[in-house]
């Protein structure tokens, strides 16, 4: 017979983690739909915060009902738990950037829990082993320190939306509401934050039965599906992608795939000049898909878009190479700022133009 208790745990643990892992491979998927890198680095950083928060679902599951090996990974279940609020934190950044610099997470965050990890480590392996008396005294400390750290990162994100919601509003043209989108956000603080309390002080044997520890569990598959629709369809922020409101070129273009117009934004704007630049970077000022942008390169310049690109790199190169000021300049220097990631990029792409002229050569014409 089924114990309803024991049914009703499963149910209560299951059901996030199962949510939080489909919204991660929702998430992997659309990256390739992504309109720039800021985007890119956006979805990745929910897609890290699903998988914790799956993570720190199967160790709650562990609580449960493995309570044996549980205890055995009682350092891992509290680093898994600070690096859920870290990722937390990290899509808060990257969900109200006003500028790529200010979304960027330092690794001094991941210190602290490195440094806690190992800390832990050795006192539940080899002192609380030797000093049973000290094992109060140890749970003490980690619930102190997981409260602390609950607390602190709860607080920096409410800091970072009001900063966020006060920058904001005094933009003058928005494209969403941003009481809205900040109070959304604020309930994601917030439901995080019952999470983590429910986890230190729910007894264990209340676990699976408690009120709080249901209503935790919808509210967070709740946030799992809200959080991954509006970063799929873009239905967030106010100015997430970087120049929104300065100037939008998604407008100047509408969409239309146009041969002077497509070239006319590569040599004013020398996009190629960048080593990471790529396809996915492009999509969004043509305001088309990648697919449709791909097929357009091929059959107007016959190549594909990575040696279209790599052709104006080669162009630069000699333009560069013919300036009397860059006469006594290292080749390594002016390759990259042509736009090739380093000397062995260049020699690569070289070779490969070399390789491909000299097969279009007619066999007679090699042989004369």
């Amino acid at each position: 017979m089924v114990n309803p208790e024991s049914y009703l745990s499963n149910i209560i643990v299951v059901v996030p983690m199962t949510s939080a892992v489909l919204c991660a491979v929702v998430m992997g998927f659309s990256v390739r739909d992504s309109l720039n890198q800021n985007e890119i680095r956006q979805k990745y950083a929910a897609m890290i915060f699903f998988l914790m928060n799956a993570a720190g679902c199967g160790i709650l599951y562990l609580y449960e009902f493995y309570v044996t090996l549980f205890n055995q990974m009682v350092p891992l279940s509290l680093g898994v738990m600070y690096l859920f609020y870290i990722s937390f934190y990290r899509v808060i950044l990257r969900l109200t950037t006003t500028d790529d610099n200010d979304s960027r997470l330092t690794p001094l965050h991941y210190v602290p829990v490195g440094l806690m990890m190992v800390v832990f480590s050795i006192l539940q392996w080899i002192v609380i082993p030797r000093h049973t008396d000290m094992a109060i005294l140890f749970r003490l400390i980690r619930h102190v320190i997981a409260t602390l750290f609950i607390i602190g990162y709860t607080i920096a994100s409410f800091y970072r939306l009001y900063h966020y919601y006060r920058k904001a509003n005094a933009v003058g043209s928005l494209v969403y509401n941003s009481a809205g989108w900040v109070a959304m956000l604020i309930i994601f603080c917030c439901i995080s934050t019952l999470c983590g309390f429910m986890c230190l002080y729910v007894p264990r044997s209340q676990f699976g039965t408690s009120p709080w520890s249901m209503l935790s569990s919808v509210m967070v598959m709740w946030m799992h599906i809200e959080l991954s629709y509006h970063v799929v369809v873009r239905k967030y922020q106010l100015f997430l992608l970087p120049g929104a409101i300065q100037s939008n070129s998604r407008k100047r273009y509408h969409g239309k795939l146009d041969r002077h117009l497509f070239e006319q934004y590569i040599r004013q704007g020398k996009p190629y000049l960048n080593p990471g630049f790529r396809i996915s970077d492009l999509v969004g000022e043509m305001d088309v898909n990648r697919s449709t942008l791909s097929q357009f390169v091929n059959q107007t310049y016959g190549i594909n878009f990575s040696r279209y690109i790599n052709r104006l790199r080669l162009e630069e190169l000699t333009h560069l190479r013919s300036q009397p000021d860059n006469a006594h300049r290292r080749l390594d220097e002016l390759v990259q700022q042509a736009g090739f990631r380093d000397i062995k990029h260049y020699r690569r792409v070289r070779a490969q133009e070399r390789d491909e002229s000299e097969s279009s050569i007619p066999t007679s014409h090699k042989e004369q």
